[in-house]
C-alpha cells in the first residue's frame, strides 16, 4: 500500500507501473532526450500520486490517510533517486565515479569465474596494422583511405572480437566479490557499482592482452632493445594498473568527453600508492567500445590535446590509443605502436622521459613555457634519480629560460 502511493519501494527502487511504460511506449518516448523522458515519467507520476492521495483521505481512517500524506510529502521532498545518477550530459555520460575500475587481476578472476576462457585475443596485437601512415594514405587517396577505413573498422566490431557471441551475455551482471576485500586493503577507488557486464569484461580483457603481450615485450620495429613500453611490466607486477570500460553512445560531444576524462584526475590521485617510489607505476587505462573508429581522431585524440595542459599542470600524462593513432615511435619513425582495437585513454604519473613529449616545436610558445614548467617542478619535487633523468631536468630547465626570453620578447611593451 505504501509502495502504491509513495512510488518508492522499500529498497529505495522506483515502482514503475505496466500502464506507465506502455503509456511512455506509446508516445515513442524512447526517441525523446532522456531529461524530456524523466521529466513525463516524473509528470505522471506525480499525477498518480496526487490521485491515489486523495483516494487514501476520502476512504481510509484518519490516521493512515495522515500517514500516506507524510510519506507522500516526504517522496515530493527528497525526489527520485534515479534522477539524481550524475551524468555529464543529456547524452547519457556516466561520471568518472560511475566507471568501475578493475585491476588486471581482477579481470582474470571475473573471467574465470564466468567461464569466459575462450577469447581471440591474438587480435590485439596479430591483426594491427603498425606500419602504415593514415595521414599519407588519405592525402593520397581519399577512396582508398575510406576503403582501408572500413576495413579497420571490421576488426573493433564487438562481435567480431567475440563480445557478444555468448547469448546470455548483454544481460548478464556480476557484481564483484571481492570489492570489500580490495577496499579493505586499500587497493582500489570503485565506482558507484563494481558491477560489469560480459562485453565490458571481454574489452577489458583484451586490453590486458594488449598490456600483456605487446607493450611488456620487445618488438623488432621498436628500434631500441626492450619491452615496447618499459612503464607496463613494472606497473603489471606491482599491480598498480586500472582499467575501466566507460559505455558512451556513438557521438559523444567533445565536451561532454573532456568533463567526464577530467573528473578522473581526482580518481587517480586517490588510487594507492599515493607515496614512495612505486606511486609513478600506477595508472588508469579507459576503454570507450562505442565510439566509431572514424570518429577516434576527433573525440580520443580531440579529448588528449584539450586536456593535456590541465593533466601536466598536475603532474600527469594523458595518452590517446586507437587503430587510426599517427603517433610513431621514438626511435623509428615508421613504427606506431599506439595502435589498440579499443579506442582507448589512458592516465599515468609524469616522468622523466617524458621531456620529449613536452617541448616539440608544434606547440604554440606559451603552451610549451607551462608544460616545461610543469615538468620542472614535477621532477624537482620527485628528486631526478640516476644520471639520464638529472640530464633531463638540466636540459628542461635550460630549455624553459630559452623559451621565457622569447615569450618576452613576444609581449608587447
Amino acid at each position: 500500500m505504501i509502495e502504491a502511493v509513495t512510488g518508492v519501494r522499500a529498497d529505495h527502487s522506483e515502482v514503475t507501473y505496466p500502464s506507465t511504460d506502455a503509456w511512455i511506449n506509446t508516445l515513442s518516448s524512447g526517441q525523446l532526450a532522456p531529461s524530456q523522458v524523466a521529466k513525463g515519467v516524473a509528470e505522471m507520476r506525480s499525477l498518480c500520486l496526487f490521485v491515489g492521495l486523495a483516494i487514501a483521505l476520502a476512504v481510509w481512517p484518519l490516521h493512515v490517510a495522515v500517514g500516506l500524506a507524510a510519506a507522500f510529502l516526504y517522496r515530493i521532498a527528497a525526489g527520485s533517486p534515479q534522477a539524481s545518477t550524475p551524468t555529464t550530459a543529456a547524452a547519457g555520460l556516466p561520471t568518472a565515479d560511475r566507471v568501475p575500475l578493475f585491476s588486471p587481476s581482477e579481470v582474470d578472476e571475473l573471467t574465470l569465474r564466468r567461464g569466459l576462457v575462450e577469447c581471440d585475443c591474438s587480435e590485439v596485437t596479430s591483426s594491427r596494422d603498425l606500419t602504415t601512415d593514415w595521414r599519407v594514405v588519405q592525402q593520397e587517396s581519399e577512396v582508398e583511405y575510406k576503403t582501408a577505413l572500413a576495413e579497420v573498422e571490421s576488426l573493433t566490431s564487438l562481435y567480431e572480437l567475440g563480445a557478444l557471441r555468448t547469448p546470455s551475455t548483454a544481460s548478464l551482471h556480476d557484481v564483484d566479490t571481492a570489492r570489500q576485500r580490495s577496499q579493505s586493503s586499500g587497493t582500489i577507488v570503485p565506482g558507484a557499482s563494481r558491477t560489469v557486464n560480459n562485453a565490458a569484461l571481454h574489452q577489458m580483457r583484451l586490453a590486458t592482452s594488449y598490456l600483456r603481450e605487446f607493450l611488456s615485450k620487445p618488438h623488432p620495429l621498436l628500434g631500441r632493445a626492450g619491452p615496447t613500453c618499459p612503464f607496463v611490466p613494472k606497473a603489471l607486477k606491482l599491480g598498480s594498473m586500472r582499467i575501466g570500460v566507460v559505455p558512451t553512445s556513438a557521438s559523444p560531444s567533445a565536451q561532454d568527453m573532456e568533463t567526464l576524462v577530467r573528473g578522473f584526475i581526482s580518481i587517480f590521485e586517490e588510487l594507492e600508492p599515493q607515496s614512495g617510489p612505486t606511486a609513478v607505476f600506477k595508472s588508469i587505462v579507459l576503454l570507450f567500445p562505442y565510439i566509431p573508429l572514424a570518429s577516434s581522431p576527433q573525440l580520443i585524440d580531440g579529448t588528449q590535446a584539450a586536456l593535456k595542459e590541465e593533466f601536466v599542470s598536475r603532474g600527469l600524462m594523458l595518452g590517446e590509443f586507437h587503430l587510426l593513432n599517427n603517433a610513431s615511435g621514438l626511435h623509428n619513425p615508421n613504427f606506431f605502436p599506439l595502435r589498440t582495437v579499443c579506442p582507448t585513454l589512458a592516465i599515468r604519473h609524469m616522468v622523466p622521459s617524458d621531456l620529449v613529449f613536452l617541448s616539440g616545436e608544434q606547440y604554440p610558445l606559451r603552451r610549451r613555457v607551462a608544460f616545461l614548467e610543469s615538468y620542472v617542478t614535477k621532477m624537482s619535487r620527485a628528486g631526478a634519480k640516476g644520471a639520464k633523468s638529472q640530464a633531463d631536468l638540466v636540459a628542461a630547465q635550460e630549455q624553459l629560460d630559452q623559451l621565457r626570453k622569447e615569450l618576452q620578447l613576444e609581449i608587447p611593451s
